[in-house]
């Protein structure tokens, strides 16, 4: 067995199969990510199954499953007093900045706690969990880690994992935050940075 079918074994045992957790993005094997990007948890609740865009010998497929991130945004019912959405999270469309100002760096995109919610407060007690985080924190060891948001910040302090810390305000911050608001412009130093700390370590 390779190591990326041990590790999706693993990870079966952590999250079911199937399952509605989302533990992490990445394109292709997460094995091979040297730096992780981590916030709290995800804002969009999905209803399809995660297995769903993993392929064996390869990994995590990331096209497939921004397809069907989008159609299922698409077709959700708008919340009251809304008259549009946006076809991407705002947390999604900055993770997507950072990542490609990152490369050719590969980056695991992840949460503290691997189950969805509409905001940080609306997590139940019962899914705050950090195990699953903590397997791919141990299984994959990553070089560099950007945490953004008050609470991954404070999470990842505490935690001896041998990478470099970067520290940012939530994706999402329109400002009032302990780092202030974020910005697109913001995402991109922050890809690069995590770029140019890989290269010189």
């Amino acid at each position: 067995m390779t190591d990326l079918e041990n590790f999706a074994r693993e990870l079966e045992l952590h999250i079911g199969l199937p399952s509605n957790a989302r533990p992490f993005v990445c394109e292709g094997s997460p094995l091979t990510c040297i730096a992780f990007i981590v916030g709290f948890n995800a804002a969009t609740e999905l209803r399809f199954d995660f297995w769903k865009h993993w392929r064996d010998g390869y990994g995590f497929d990331k096209a497939t499953w921004f397809a069907e991130y989008l159609a299922e945004r698409a077709a959700r019912p708008l919340k009251p007093g809304r008259t549009r959405r946006l076809p991407v999270s705002t947390t999604r469309k900055r993770l997507n900045i950072v990542v490609d100002a990152a490369a050719p760096v590969r980056c695991l995109e992840t949460n503290i706690h691997s189950v969805a919610s509409a905001s940080a407060a609306e997590l139940a007690v019962s899914d705050r969990g950090t195990a699953v985080f903590d397997f791919l924190l141990a299984r994959v060891r990553p070089r560099v880690i950007l945490a953004h948001g008050d609470e991954a910040v404070a999470h990842l302090r505490t935690r001896k994992t041998g990478a470099v810390l970067i520290e940012s305000a939530h994706f999402a911050s329109r400002g009032g935050g302990a780092r202030g608001a974020f910005t697109d412009a913001e995402g991109e130093r922050l890809g690069r940075s995590i770029r140019q700390t890989v290269e010189a370590r």
